[in-house]
């Protein structure tokens, strides 16, 4: 099972479904019985995503307030760089992190921080454990060969669980967020992030 997570803001969503969609046809090509799930935060109308989840071909299971639930099941996901990335690390989820923003946003970004991680789960652990595919790497391609090597290899499987363990102890009692915000912040003012 594949989650899709494709953000829970609408510019968002239309920046990356298109791209998740071509993915997960991917992954579908190597793995003909994948099933597909993509939880729609209530924030998007679902009929604005129906039809290009329709026309790419991909048959996606759309669900409301079951994103937890899917998690604890889901061998893998590919989701917008955010906070369900972090949701989905606490939860042992493998996932593949998306970021793709308009050209001249990511260059002010660049500029104004020295960005080396995108991903809070990443952000965490001060390394890179999930795969980050940022702009010009967000390619169908390399999103579906980083997704297959989580759903078909085990021992890569292991390992990322292994590194997302050290998350949940990190960041897992109460008081979770403070502690996220609290390395982000330390982290951002070193100019580390």
């Amino acid at each position: 099972l594949l989650l899709l997570l494709p953000g829970s803001r609408y510019q968002e969503v239309e920046s990356l479904l298109e791209l998740l969609l071509a993915s997960a046809r991917k992954v579908r090509e190597q793995l003909p019985d994948c099933q597909f799930y993509m939880p729609v935060a209530s924030t998007i109308p679902l009929e604005r995503i129906e039809s290009v989840v329709q026309a790419s071909g991909v048959p996606v299971t759309f669900t409301r307030n079951s994103t937890y639930n899917l998690m604890q099941i889901a061998d893998c996901a590919i989701a917008a760089s955010g906070t369900v990335t972090l949701e989905a690390a606490l939860m042992g989820l493998p996932s593949v992190i998306v970021y793709r923003v308009k050209t001249s946003t990511y260059w002010l970004v660049r500029l104004v921080a020295n960005v080396s991680h995108v991903g809070l789960p990443n952000i965490a652990v001060g390394r890179r454990i999930l795969p980050e595919l940022i702009q010009d790497e967000a390619t169908a391609a390399n999103i579906s060969q980083a997704t297959l090597r989580f759903m078909t290899d085990p021992a890569v499987r292991a390992q990322t669980q292994a590194d997302l363990r050290e998350v949940r102890v990190m960041l897992g009692e109460p008081g979770a967020v403070k502690r996220v915000a609290s390395i982000v912040l330390e982290v951002a003012s070193r100019g580390r992030i």
